[in-house]
């Protein structure tokens, strides 16, 4: 279940705010860029109501504006008698009836919401995504697409998340001409004569994916697969690398003018060679877990359709054997060795690190909110300084027993000692 960041923000308020009073509430009338109003939950009438109770706090509240604003203010005066907050310096603008706001008692809402990304940062979950020679070929890279893409063959490419298989994303090649393509700008060395398993996943709406092997050396094309169904097909083949071949790419080809394919990934593995460059994304060797392999499945039947098949419907395979060797300060800090040399689509399956930053209130984590609370309220309290070591080591203690057995504990250790 996704967690919001606006809920995450709260839910440590909650665990953080010593006053009484709720963490947030919701204003009443509408007030100036000087003041904000709430006559439920700020007024008090009680002689015991003190107009320093909220003074040196801050306000976070998404204005009326258009577009809204975040606005993040200290608490300048409060008038109990009219539920009143008075803010250091003009919000940018002001805040209407109904706007929710925040109360950050100890530190300022942009650290808390540091704290937040910067655990998620460090947590790590289960992913599985293809082992391959393609330079972005998981189509994993946040980068700017064309850094890796080309887009100078009438193809048009952007990472999408509107169908994927695996990991995060997949690359729309958009045609602006018949058969528009793009390439990825990195070239795949390889030998004359050996055998290359070549593959990719590709929903084609009907608009023709289709998928060439081309021999960058001599300017050909070396083997292709296409199909036309509506969804989801496997463009899968082997061959083998031409004379004089010593570079490869595939092109990622929709065929219709003006049609969409979306590509999930695209796989180039050699038939004879047991060990692989790891994935960027696994780093370590203790995040790996295993290698599977998912066969492809029946022929798609489908007018045109060429080394096309269905996607992986058979049980994966486990690959028994696989080994890491890790070169601490190498180029290539960690290679994989298989048991045996694939025949297959091959996928290494391990612990990622760090899941996406949060910005916007409306953004949303696949992250356990529980443990990503309990870990940025220790984190809060820690940048708090010694004066909050013990509420530090309470919120870490928590957060290290919900955290899984392989994941590393969170450290205490006071390096920076600082308030607000």
């Amino acid at each position: 279940m996704s967690t919001r960041f606006d809920t995450l923000i709260r839910a440590c308020l909650e665990e953080m705010n010593e006053d009484p009073h709720p963490v947030t509430g919701v204003t009443t009338a509408a007030g100036t860029t000087g003041s904000l109003v709430d006559t439920d939950t700020l007024k008090d009438t009680s002689a015991e109501a003190s107009a320093a109770r909220f003074v040196g706090q801050w306000l976070r509240f998404m204005d009326s504006g258009t577009p809204s604003v975040e606005n993040i203010r200290k608490i300048k005066t409060y008038a109990p008698d009219t539920g009143t907050l008075v803010p250091e310096s003009n919000f940018d603008n002001a805040p209407g009836s109904g706007k929710t706001y925040e109360r950050h008692e100890k530190l300022h809402p942009a650290r808390l919401k540091a704290c937040i990304n910067d655990i998620l940062a460090e947590l790590r979950y289960q992913d599985i995504l293809p082992l391959t020679l393609v330079a972005d070929g998981d189509m994993e890279d946040t980068g700017t697409v064309t850094d890796k893409w080309g887009n100078d063959q009438n193809g048009t490419p952007l990472k999408d998340t509107s169908y994927v298989l695996f990991g995060r994303q997949s690359l729309k090649v958009t045609a602006g001409a018949a058969n528009g393509y793009t390439y990825p700008k990195t070239n795949t060395p390889v030998t004359p004569g050996e055998t290359l398993i070549v593959w990719a996943p590709a929903y084609g709406d009907q608009k023709g994916a289709k998928l060439v092997l081309y021999d960058v050396t001599n300017a050909a094309e070396i083997e292709s697969g296409e199909h036309y169904d509506e969804g989801w097909g496997l463009l899968y083949f082997t061959c083998t690398v031409p004379e004089g071949c010593y570079e490869v790419r595939p092109h990622l080809v929709t065929v219709t003018n003006g049609g969409a394919v979306y590509w999930d990934h695209v796989g180039i593995l050699k038939q004879a060679q047991k060990v692989y460059d790891s994935p960027s994304w696994l780093s370590r060797e203790q995040n790996l877990i295993r290698a599977v392999s998912f066969p492809y499945g029946s022929s798609l039947t489908s007018a045109n359709a060429d080394n096309a098949y269905r996607l992986f419907t058979r049980s994966s395979d486990h690959e028994h054997c696989v080994a890491s060797a890790r070169a601490e300060r190498g180029v290539v800090p960690l290679r994989l060795t298989l048991g045996q040399a694939p025949s297959d689509p091959l996928f290494v399956v391990g612990k990622r690190k760090g899941y996406p930053a949060l910005s916007a209130d409306a953004d949303e984590t696949d992250a356990d909110g529980t443990l990503v609370k309990c870990g940025a309220v220790a984190l809060a309290f820690r940048r708090l300084g010694r004066e909050y070591g013990g509420e530090a080591g309470y919120w870490a203690r928590i957060f290290n027993g919900l955290r899984p057995e392989e994941e590393p504990p969170q450290e205490l250790h006071m390096i920076s000692s600082y308030r607000r």
